[in-house]
């Protein structure tokens, strides 16, 4: 409750900024036309912080790199981090994935877990690797530029940079103190309410205040294709069919000179039973996922007087599994009027360090070296099961006995270093390495190599090379579940050790700009991804704890593995300073194999035909600037175990044409916004996120959503 006060009054009391100002009072808009087209483009020259973790132009980046600026958020109608990676190349995605908020697969790597979301270069998922809750709780509205990374990374920021980085960089100061205030209204009875300020104290310090808050029902999919038992909910629970959302985020910085001290803080609280049986779990209000996470810092960074960059960095953070996450589990099949809570408690405590040091020599050679330190105090997932023996929120008594038991102290350091080397013009070398060295899991060293040729004017070709390993989180180690006919052994109770998971990648990539008026870059990807951790029916007769009886057993294993192939295609028209275009299109052929001995298969989730057209209209009868995209996905690869896709039946894709209207200058100060998404062909039920069992085979999207809202810049 404290904190739902304190972001009230920070959004209504601060009256910020918002997250682009209006065109009237825009910057931007009082530019030339030659110069406005300059602003608008991401181009070669633009400096990238999230690939190597020191600016580089975007032409010489070691890496495939997508980067949507401050105006190209806002012409979209990007309020949300996942409202953004809808949009982008190589990405599949299961919304209301319950917990997750949405489920990302990226270029046929799964997983929430498996890619790692940084603001201003800093972890936002768990430090005990557990997956990373997205949905509406990843605000873009303090956001200048986001950093798409794509492909392994763990050569900069050690484990968990598995499918790609995505780096979120706060708005730089201003010249003068502004502030604004956005206000939205939409479908689900959905409330979107944020403020911005951006303070000049003096040339030397500033102040930088953001508040967001998001209510919504949530989607409801009526209580229809297998949802029917809903109908029979009796008391205390009659007549619940319920999902809510209550998100927030806030983005605290004060800069003084070379020192930055901040905060964020993301505050995840969803319904938790998107994507599990009806008959088992109850999509009640109760049954939620709440976490919430705080960061701090302490940020110094310097130029010396070689040139030379210095930058250290001192952190700490707060993951907290909120002790009222539960799920309400029905005891008896398809009798709702009894039920059981089980309670889920999971703790991260954080201290991070580190410490680079980057250098060029005129044109021809610049490198970065690098050490991070960790150290981690946490608590694992479902812990109060494997203490009690029953479950028990995470609060009273039980908050001694379960840290006195549980608590999972770890160590990590990391060094690295990465050399980038220009012979002549046309050519740039890069090399790199890190060493991860961890108290719990195997110590591991991960390379990089991009040789980056410009064999004419305007063209730009890559080929990359990286690897990167994600430890076994603790999730894995310790999850634990039981059902009528099945228990989860968690590995701590198991004379069985987890071992890291590995990827590698390559690249080729190829960008041709065209004159003034377009460009097209084309990737090719090669993934291969092995040691992942899978479950595994391991005995078919154990003790179940959780209904006194024998059932089967389940634990997690590294006995899986996935390649992916496939192409990118990326071009963008700007025939006029008020319109331009984009088309893109991306096939991806992903097989995993969950076994060492199973046979490879299509890995679910993934469409291997995705399209995406939209065009960008501005200045329209002087006030307007239109945004649509129209995005097709094909035919979804779905699970072998499927009951309503079985065999290699694919699940039907579908056709999703948003729009996002901006209007200026109708009053001063001010502007009026709308978006909207419609599914207008094929089907809304998108495969499940796991397989079987208590999980469902599909998850009901929703066909329509749209907002409309105001902001105020002052």
């Amino acid at each position: 409750m404290k904190y739902t006060v304190m972001m009230l009054l920070l959004c209504l009391g601060l009256g910020a900024r918002g997250q682009i100002d209006s065109l009237n009072n825009a910057e931007w808009f009082r530019l030339k036309a030659e110069e406005l087209i300059r602003l608008e483009q991401v181009n070669a020259e633009t400096e990238i912080l999230g690939a190597s973790q020191y600016a580089q132009k975007l032409e010489n980046v070691p890496a495939s790199v997508i980067v949507v600026n401050q105006k190209q958020m806002k012409e979209n109608g990007y309020h949300d981090l996942s409202d953004l990676l809808k949009d982008l190349p190589g990405v599949d995605v299961i919304e209301n994935a319950g917990r997750f908020g949405e489920y990302y697969t990226i270029r046929g790597i799964n997983g929430n877990d498996r890619f790692l979301v940084l603001i201003d270069g800093r972890k936002l998922n768990a430090m005990s690797g557990t997956f990373l809750s997205v949905g509406n709780s990843i605000s873009l509205g303090f956001a200048d530029r986001v950093e798409i990374v794509y492909g392994s990374s763990s050569i900069i920021y050690g484990s968990d940079a598995f499918s790609g980085v995505i780096n979120i960089i706060s708005q730089k100061t201003p010249p003068k103190t502004n502030y604004s205030f956005s206000a939205s209204y939409g479908s689900f009875n959905t409330l979107d309410v944020s403020s911005n300020a951006h303070i000049k104290v003096n040339a030397d310090l500033s102040l930088v205040f953001y508040g967001r808050l998001f209510k919504s029902d949530g989607f409801d999919n009526e209580p229809k294709n297998g949802y029917e038992i809903v109908k029979d909910y009796q008391q205390p629970i009659a007549n619940e069919f319920a999902q809510p959302i209550n998100d927030h985020n806030a983005f605290i910085e004060a800069r003084y000179k070379d020192l930055k001290v901040g905060l964020f803080r993301q505050y995840f609280d969803e319904g938790n039973a998107r994507g599990i049986q009806p008959s088992i779990y109850l999509y009640s209000e109760e049954n939620r996922w709440i976490v919430h996470k705080n960061i701090y810092w302490a940020n110094y960074q310097t130029t010396l007087s070689n040139g030379g960059v210095l930058t250290t960095d001192l952190s700490y953070t707060q993951h907290q599994q909120d002790k009222d996450t539960r799920f309400f589990r029905f005891i008896a099949p398809n009798d709702p009027s009894q039920t059981q809570n089980q309670f889920v408690t999971g703790k991260d405590e954080t201290v991070k360090g580190f410490f680079t040091y980057n250098q060029k020599f005129k044109k021809r050679l610049d490198f970065i070296i690098g050490i991070q330190y960790e150290n981690t105090h946490s608590i694992p997932a479902y812990a109060n099961d494997e203490v009690l023996g029953r479950p028990l929120k995470y609060q009273g008594s039980v908050v001694a006995q379960i840290n006195d038991a549980l608590t999972v102290k770890e160590q990590k350091i990391g060094a690295f270093t990465q050399i980038a080397y220009t012979p002549f013009e046309q050519l740039n070398i890069t090399a790199g390495a890190r060493y991860d060295y961890s108290q719990l899991f195997e110590n591991t060293i991960n390379p990089r190599v991009a040789v980056i040729y410009k064999p004419v004017k305007n063209s730009i070709i890559k080929f990359i090379y990286g690897t990167a390993f994600q430890a076994p989180s603790l999730f894995y180690t310790y999850e634990q579940f039981g059902g009528p006919t099945v228990v989860m052994i968690p590995n701590s109770q198991q004379n069985f050790t987890l071992q890291n998971q590995r990827i590698q990648s390559y690249e080729l990539d190829f960008t041709q700009k065209i004159k003034k008026v377009g460009r097209i870059n084309i990737t090719g990807f090669y993934n291969r991804a092995s040691n992942l951790i899978e479950r595994r029916l391991y005995t078919q007769n154990i003790f179940n704890k959780y209904f006194n009886t024998n059932t089967a057993g389940l634990r997690n294993e590294n006995i899986g593995s996935v390649e992916a192939l496939g192409v990118s295609l990326n071009a963008s028209l700007n025939l006029h300073k008020n319109f331009d275009a984009q088309l893109i299109y991306t096939y991806t052929d992903a097989q995993q194999k969950v076994s060492e001995s199973s046979d490879s298969t299509p890995l679910p989730r993934v469409a291997a035909h995705k399209l995406s057209v939209g065009f960008t209209l501005r200045n329209l009868l002087r006030y307007i600037t239109l945004s649509s995209r129209t995005r097709w996905v094909g035919d979804i690869n779905t699970p072998q175990a499927s009951n309503i896709y079985p065999g290699d039946e694919k699940a039907p894709g579908y056709l999703m044409v948003s729009l996002a209207l901006s209007v200026t200058k109708l009053l001063p100060y001010t502007r009026f916004f709308a978006r909207m998404e419609h599914m207008i062909g094929g089907n809304n039920e998108h495969v499940g996120i796991f397989e079987g069992g208590i999980y469902t085979d599909v998850i009901p999207q929703p066909t329509f959503n749209g907002r409309f809202g105001m902001e105020v810049n002052f």
